[in-house]
């Protein structure tokens, strides 16, 4: 059996229930997983608590050898955790692993192809004790390039200095809700501008943009860590922390 355990908030969970369903996938063994409530298809694994695993994933495990693992659980138990987050690991599954994480039906908002809908992830990139995982003047000198109807606004942080900046100055419209349907929102969204976080990254490799903008080298998202987490696709454009889009 593959045990998973969710470590972080949703889009770490959904790496982690990711990696193991591929690897449930190519091995043939059953894994079991708690649900996550916005994605039906993760209602029908089985959910159990695990034994006690000899076979547990290290915390950090961007770089294992996936195909290793997979000879693991057909052997013998194993539990998924940690940081799975290597996009080589999902990129040949995406076809069908996409299905299987497509957010139920519900509310969010829609946006036209003359909006675009910007998520701002600050919370806990900026605590007390954290300096700034990113400049404010990536966003600001990204939109002043772009040409946009509204900037509709996803965000953990609606009372911060940038929403408020941005409604004032770059035409922004708060639309920020809660989880379900701001995970939604960006998931439909035509036109997209990321922040570094897999929150984002999720909803923009499995949602519908055809026009992405995504953080390079920004917040914890650097090659060096293996946390670049690119998207791949000529709808992509990469932006640095000066805003400026890179070719």
């Amino acid at each position: 059996m593959i045990f998973v355990k969710y470590t972080g908030r949703l889009g770490n969970n959904l790496f982690q229930w990711g990696f193991g369903r591929i690897l449930s996938k190519l091995s043939g063994v059953p894994m079991s997983a708690p649900f996550l409530p916005l994605f039906p298809s993760t209602y029908g694994v089985i959910h159990s608590q695990p034994p006690k695993i000899k076979s547990i994933l290290p915390m950090n495990c961007s770089f294992i050898n996936i195909q290793e693992w997979v000879e693991r659980a057909s052997q013998e138990d194993i539990l998924v955790q940690g940081w799975p987050h290597n996009t080589t690991f999902f990129e040949p599954h995406r076809d069908w692993l996409v299905k299987e994480l497509t957010p139920e039906h519900g509310d969010y908002t829609q946006a036209s192809v003359h909006d675009i809908v910007l998520h701002v992830r600050w919370g806990d990139f900026f605590g007390r004790h954290k300096k700034y995982s990113y400049p404010l003047k990536a966003f600001y000198g990204l939109l002043s390039s772009l040409e946009y109807d509204r900037c509709l606004i996803v965000t953990d942080t609606p009372d911060n200095e940038l929403i408020t900046n941005l409604v004032k100055n770059y035409h922004g419209t708060l639309i920020a809700k809660d989880i379900n349907h701001d995970f939604r929102t960006l998931h439909y969204a035509p036109r997209l501008i990321m922040s570094p976080s897999t929150f984002s990254w999720w909803a923009a490799w499995s949602g519908k943009a055809h026009e992405i903008y995504q953080p390079y080298e920004l917040g914890d998202w650097k090659e060096k860590t293996g946390l670049a987490l690119s998207l791949c696709g000529q709808h992509v454009k990469r932006f640095d922390a000066n805003g400026k889009i890179l070719t």
